[in-house]
């Protein structure tokens, strides 16, 4: 448990402190790139304030582009191939798939679930708000129902204040 409790800090503070040190260096790298001898010149400070917005996200798109958008490529160039991922096969697989009667009953129940479940959370949504509006308690009511959401966004304030 001690060491489960060491890696879990460690993890923490070296993930904190590279995030830090992302932040202050490539503030420092801004300044010292786009600063004049004498101070800021005005065309300067717009490229400065152009570039820094992304060089912020650049960390956040890195890992986006290596955790989604590759496997995502990687999923779809695979799928032309055989199982092995040797042998390319075009739209055989698709083919395969779309004429299995399996696959043609989990896109129906997909279906039926992308359809159905928002339109019925929408209605009884609609339903509540209408029936918590007409009674004459309606304000303890619609407490009732938006506590769970107050509570969470109080205790996220309050963690991450």
């Amino acid at each position: 448990m001690p060491g489960q409790l060491l890696n879990a800090l460690f993890a923490v503070v070296f993930g904190i402190g590279v995030c830090v040190l992302y932040y202050v260096g490539s503030n420092f790298l801004l300044e010292r790139i786009f600063m004049d001898q004498d101070g800021y010149s005005i065309s300067k400070d717009r490229w400065r304030r152009a570039i820094q917005p992304w060089l912020f996200l650049a960390p956040a798109l890195l890992l986006l582009g290596v955790y989604l958008v590759y496997p995502v490529y990687e999923t779809i160039r695979l799928s032309f191939f055989n199982f092995g991922g040797f042998d390319f096969v075009g739209f055989k697989n698709y083919l395969w798939a779309f004429e299995n009667p399996d696959f043609q009953q989990a896109i129906l129940n997909n279906l039926q679930w992308l359809v159905i479940v928002p339109t019925l959370c929408v209605v009884f949504g609609l339903l509540v708000a209408v029936l918590a509006d007409r009674v004459s308690w309606g304000t303890i009511a619609k407490s009732l129902i938006f506590m769970p959401m107050a509570i969470s966004f109080v205790g996220a304030s309050v963690i991450w204040k």
